[in-house]
């Protein structure tokens, strides 16, 4: 009453009271009160007022969520009017009311006029992703990203809706997905470029204290704090992640190219199909939740399941992009997980036969059962899409990024990597990224082999306990407390003859050291063989005990860093691992994926990660795998070859000198792998042996920017 019948208060108060019956489903006893609310805020702001527009906004979702098409569509138009003449400070509100509108003409079978919209909000997000990025930390970004997917979701929505989607709208789909995958490692490529051609000298102190927070957190984070400590511990790290955080912003603010107003505005679809070799195929592989549009607008709507879409772009002119729902996610990653246990179980078996019987063959159950379900769900639906190209670029997304497509079985016996030649991206626009130039003379060759684990500083007494040598590259992952790197002799033998061919010597045993490794620049080719660890989430507790950092547990609880549950063994790792001294430049003897985003590789043609499942890491739906894989790119690597499960020393040994003898002569990245890969295939024909590796980036000859 104090109020009066008119006064702005009033409205929101009317406004708020029509939402709680709008969410109990309660329409009747809204729509007077966002009426009534709205005429308030008309007489006493003005037709201009953004609060208007809300009201004018939520009446519009009403009617969209009781069938009312036709006002809901006149509602929406006159809150985006007044919001579109309102600047970029309610472009959030605008881009939101474009997709909810879509919905509605989506609904009206008006397809063209849902597009259009869907477009418009687009690029207002567009707008907003360049003004957050300028002025947040890494991990802001990525809660952002994540809440942008919200409008992905309602998109990809759309476009399943229909039947047969037309071919505009489908492009569309694909350029949006180019546009918003792997958006946070782009914006940090952007800065690292930047900061590395000198564009601000000014920021050279600002980036080095950011280096040092973040290799203190490294450190902090592997020690574990002391029994007695645990609290003091916890606010240490959370004090030095708010200054990671603070510094990450700062240097945002001073950098314009981290805006990616040239990936937003012109890594398009049209750029990319005109990047694609000749016969060559691409496909973007999406998880996204779907939203059921007859439940309501966008940020009402029911989500359902979520599902794998497949886009895929063929290089021949006029072949239109195709939408491909593969499925449910769940229904697909159980398929993944079943195909990938069938062969770590040959793997088992392997390791035990050959620990009994070292000079008999080893008779490995076939994965073929779980492969060939597999194929028939994520693969063959592309088939007649494809249109025949046998040349492919993959880009996966969630849980895909695990699968290595070469290895799948077919009916007839054979792989796929019988018939394609494929190779991976981070992203569909990734194809535009390497025809680059060298800011920096790249270094000699660095060949990296057979770590000594147990090195330790001068006068430390030995270890106790002796473990025979390893046959298998393994990612330790699941072991609890005691648990020692063994030595693999392949390695020693794979590092001495690809040196021998690159014409450097190996760090080899002890030389194997982490802070030469770190302070190297650029070389042309990094080979790494040694053992991989990759810790799970379920997996933390007993991987704490054995890799002594309580603060894996710590950190999980909010803070947890997944670049610190990936990394490589060096020299001196079981050394560390056991609580003994080691020498200054072994450090902690391991290389976490943290440490390896500090390194400059960004005139490095080629990393090999010839150690177990180092292409694994935590999967983020649009944003890719956070460890090793997404390390060694953000650091400015060109090219990744890793592995994707357990594998074999010696049969590893054999495919990696295979691979170069075939890079050395000229072949390019991914045809010396696949040569490679055929050949250990016919000496041992389960793709346990050879099936392992992929090669992400830039496919061409060493020196050529050419796919």
């Amino acid at each position: 009453q104090n109020m009066g019948e008119m006064h702005p208060l009033l409205a929101t108060v009317l406004n708020n009271l029509a939402l709680l019956f709008d969410l109990c489903g309660d329409y009747v006893q809204a729509e007077p009160l966002y009426r009534q609310a709205g005429e308030i805020w008309l007489s006493t702001e003005g037709g201009s007022s953004s609060n208007y527009a809300l009201s004018q906004n939520n009446l519009g979702a009403l009617y969209y969520l009781t069938g009312r098409y036709i006002e809901s569509e006149a509602c929406y138009q006159q809150a985006g009017s007044i919001w579109a003449g309102q600047g970029s400070g309610l472009a959030s509100n605008y881009a939101d009311n474009r997709a909810q509108l879509a919905g509605v003409y989506a609904l009206m079978g008006r397809m063209e006029d849902a597009l259009q919209n869907l477009e418009t909000a687009a690029r207002s997000h567009d707008v907003l992703i360049g003004e957050v990025f300028a002025a947040t930390s890494e991990s802001q970004r990525l809660s952002y990203v994540h809440h942008l997917h919200g409008h992905f979701n309602w998109y990809l929505s759309l476009a399943i809706l229909q039947t047969d989607p037309p071919d505009q709208f489908v492009r569309a789909c694909l350029n949006l997905v180019l546009r918003r995958k792997g958006l946070s490692a782009e914006a940090l490529a952007a800065q690292r470029d930047a900061l590395v051609n000198g564009h601000y000298p000014n920021l050279a102190e600002k980036l080095s204290a950011l280096r040092l927070v973040r290799t203190q957190i490294n450190e902090l984070a592997l020690a574990g704090p002391g029994r007695e400590e645990t609290i003091e511990y916890r606010q240490q790290i959370t004090a030095m992640l708010a200054h990671k955080d603070e510094l990450e912003s700062s240097l945002a603010a001073q950098i314009p190219e981290i805006r990616l107003q040239k990936a937003l505005a012109e890594d398009s679809l049209e750029a990319v199909t005109a990047a694609l070799p000749p016969g060559a195929a691409l496909v973007e592989f999406v998880s996204f939740e779907p939203r059921n549009i007859l439940t309501g607008p966008s940020f009402v709507a029911a989500p359902l399941p979520r599902r794998y879409l497949a886009l895929v772009l063929v290089a021949t002119e006029n072949w239109p992009v195709r939408l491909i729902n593969l499925g449910r996610e769940a229904e697909i990653d159980a398929l993944i997980d079943k195909y990938r246990a069938s062969l770590g179980a040959a793997s088992e078996l392997r390791e035990v036969e050959d620990d009994a019987h070292p000079d008999q063959p080893v008779n490995l159950p076939s994965s073929h059962a779980a492969g060939h379900r597999l194929r028939e769900k994520v693969f063959d639906p592309l088939l007649e899409a494809l249109r025949g190209s046998s040349r492919l670029f993959l880009s996966p997304d969630s849980s895909l990024a695990r699968l290595p497509f070469e290895a799948l079985p077919l009916e007839n016996g054979g792989y796929l990597i019988d018939h394609y030649t494929i190779s991976y991206l981070s992203a569909g626009r990734d194809l535009l990224r390497f025809d680059h130039t060298e800011v920096q003379p790249a270094g000699p060759p660095l060949v990296i082999a057979d770590p000594d684990f147990d090195l330790r500083a001068s006068g430390e007494p030995e270890m106790a306990g002796q473990f025979p040598p390893a046959i298998t590259r393994q990612s330790e992952q699941v072991k609890s407390g005691g648990i020692r790197f063994r030595r693999l002799p392949g390695t020693r033998l794979e590092g001495e003859q690809i040196a021998l061919r690159l014409g450097v010597q190996p760090w080899l045993s002890g030389a194997s050291l982490k802070t030469m490794l770190r302070n190297s620049v650029s070389p042309r080719l990094l080979h790494l063989a040694t053992h991989g660890f990759f810790l799970q989430d379920q997996y933390l507790q007993s991987a704490a005990k054995l890799l002594r950092h309580p603060a894996v547990n710590t950190l999980a609880g909010g803070l947890e860093n997944p670049l610190l549950r990936s990394g490589l063994a060096l020299a001196g790792a079981n050394t560390w691992l056991a609580g003994g001294s080691l020498p200054a430049e072994a450090e902690d003897g391991m290389l976490t994926a943290e440490d390896v985003t500090a390194m400059n590789l960004l005139s490095t043609e080629l990393v090999v990660l010839s150690a177990c499942e180092t292409g694994l890491g935590q999967v983020q739906a649009g944003e890719g795998v956070f460890g090793l894989r997404r390390a060694f790119v953000l650091a400015g690597a060109k090219t990744l070859v890793m592995s994707l499960w357990k594998v074999p020393d010696q049969q590893t040994q054999e495919l990696m000198v295979l691979f170069y003898d075939g890079l050395l002569t000229g072949q390019s990245r991914v045809a010396a792998l696949r040569q490679a890969q055929m050949e250990i295939k016919k000496r041992y024909p389960n793709p346990l042996y050879w099936g392992a590796f992929i090669c992400q980036g830039d496919p061409g000859p060493l020196g050529s920017p050419r796919v």
